[in-house]
């Protein structure tokens, strides 16, 4: 019986109880029932075309055997998607999506589609079957990898990125080591096209809607965790930055427990630094990093062949390029320096660890009002309408002092002192604050 399953909508990995018998249970990240799978095939099966060895794993999506093309006795990859998901409009759509994606590319670093088709009401996707490990198993088993490695392995992901970007403008939009196969000659492959989108193809990767975001928490880049559909191929750039880190340092960028806390961390804090997590690390590594993970997407590579010259650059020993940025606007500037977004306070208790992929609920509709900045507008001018009235006070009682020909008050001596007047120094300096942090 399957300990744990992977929620098709937020990528939560929901557990089971060993003696689970219902056909749905509820996520308790995103509470939507997900379905659990019912192909239930037997080793030495047919399906179709296909002789059932072995289950190789399951998902959100469904089951992936390992299986035996007929009559040509060719190992495949058969994933396949319970008949208890094709009703569903929103996992349907996905399955068809990879089938189409993975269609579409001839590369040797992505795994190559064979054949999709129906059997009964299973639908079924045929790939090139890879035998290796993800990259993310090799982490946990050998935690840091030597830097000329993770360059050499990143470089061939970038390369097929580039190649699926030339392709039809595909977006991946979930790099991370569990999407990337070492196969036993230590060949690369990129795999999981279930959520990749094409700008080219409105059919793909479904619509982005207002409340989700798309992709895995610890390595999403700022633009994803905020829900945006102004994504381009630098997305991908940052999460295969989030990878590299990950494969040098031996941990994400951001690996707090609660994944609400990584997606706010991604978007407001700057990327601890590489060289104090590994000191072995070169400058070149780390000024590499630096860029892929940049937050305003500007600062990011150009280009997907810009990322592979530098990453040859920094293989041969040098420094990377420098990122051509241009400058913003003063606006545009002060946005910047606090951040893409809102800071959000969140618990630790809400979500558990979250490693899959996938659609999580959207963080920042919530948490910013439509018209802050219209508010804020409106508040400036307050505050601003308040220090000129305490000026004028101010004025007005320094005149009066100066006209009054009384005897000179005596000063306090009773050991306390008194508190500032309105418009001295203390208030004017409270008000300058005021006035900037409201802009």
């Amino acid at each position: 019986m399957l300990s744990s399953i992977e929620c098709g909508y937020c990528g939560f990995a929901v557990e089971l109880a060993p003696d689970t018998t219902v056909d749905r249970v509820a996520c308790p990240y995103c509470h939507r029932a997900v379905q659990l799978p019912k192909t239930n095939l037997e080793t030495g099966s047919t399906f179709g075309a296909y002789r059932i060895d072995k289950l190789l794993g399951v998902g959100g999506m469904g089951d992936v055997y390992l299986a035996v093309q007929h009559p040509i006795n060719r190992k495949v990859a058969l994933k396949i998607l319970p008949s208890n998901l094709t009703t569903d409009r929103d996992s349907l759509d996905r399955f068809f999506n990879e089938m189409r994606m993975t269609a579409k590319f001839e590369h040797p670093n992505i795994v190559t589609a064979i054949e999709a088709g129906k059997v009964g009401d299973l639908h079924y996707l045929a790939m090139s079957y890879v035998d290796g490990q993800d990259l993310d198993v090799i982490l946990v088993k050998d935690g840091v990898m030597a830097e000329s490695q993770a360059l050499g392995i990143v470089r061939k992901v970038a390369s097929a990125l580039d190649y699926a970007w030339n392709k039809g403008q595909v977006l991946h939009r979930d790099i991370k080591p569990g999407n990337i196969m070492l196969d036993n000659s230590g060949e690369v492959r990129l795999m999981d096209l279930g959520i990749s989108k094409s700008l080219k193809d409105p059919r793909s990767g479904g619509q982005t809607t207002a409340g989700y975001v798309v992709g895995t928490p610890y390595y999403m880049s700022p633009e994803q965790a905020r829900g945006s559909n102004d994504l381009d191929f630098r997305s991908d750039i940052y999460s295969l930055g989030a990878t590299l880190y990950h494969m040098v340092t031996g941990s994400e960028p951001f690996d707090n427990e609660d994944p609400l806390v990584v997606m706010t961390q991604h978007i407001n804090e700057p990327v601890p630094s590489p060289k104090k997590k590994n000191s072995a690390l070169t400058n070149g590594c780390c000024a590499l990093l630096k860029r892929m993970l940049a937050k305003p997407q500007s600062e990011r590579h150009e280009t997907w062949q810009t990322l592979v010259d530098d990453i040859d650059r920094v293989l041969d020993g040098k420094m990377p390029s420098e990122a051509a940025v241009a400058v913003p606007n003063k606006k545009k500037s002060r946005a910047a320096g606090r951040g893409a977004g809102p800071k959000l306070k969140l618990g630790a208790d809400q979500a558990k660890k979250l490693r899959g992929t996938s659609t999580v609920p959207r963080l920042m509709q919530a948490t910013q009002p439509k018209n802050s900045s219209s508010r804020l507008r409106i508040i400036r001018w307050l505050v601003i309408g308040v220090g000129v009235a305490l000026l004028a006070t101010f004025i007005i009682i320094a005149m009066s002092s100066d006209s009054n020909t009384g005897p000179t008050p005596r000063p306090v001596t009773d050991g306390q002192t008194n508190p500032p007047l309105l418009g001295t120094p203390t208030t004017t300096l409270a008000y300058a604050t005021l006035l900037r942090d409201i802009e």
